[in-house]
């Protein structure tokens, strides 16, 4: 009976110890992933601020509005204030 209690305390400790292995290597990886998301919302945020002024402020810069037919259907169709280009036209 000895054998079976230490068989199976010992298989529980490496199941143990590999579950800890696991949770080190998923903690490392979210670290990573955390650290590429601040780094792309930083990016994001630069681009952004460089682009505010230029972009039309109709369509958010991609040219195309969205507007619901008598259907009520969604179709896409050229910005009215750009003309499709995406860019704020100076008035």
């Amino acid at each position: 009976m000895d054998d079976i209690i230490t068989s199976l305390s010992s298989r529980r400790t490496a199941i143990l110890k590999k579950k800890e292995k696991v949770q080190a290597n998923a903690a490392k990886q979210v670290a990573e992933l955390e650290e590429e998301l601040l780094a792309l919302d930083e990016a994001l945020k630069s681009v952004k601020k460089a682009v505010s002024g230029v972009l039309c402020p109709h369509c958010g810069g991609s040219g195309m509005a969205r507007e619901k037919d008598a259907d009520g259907q969604t179709k896409e169709t050229p910005c009215d204030a750009c003309h499709g280009t995406g860019v704020a036209r100076s008035k």
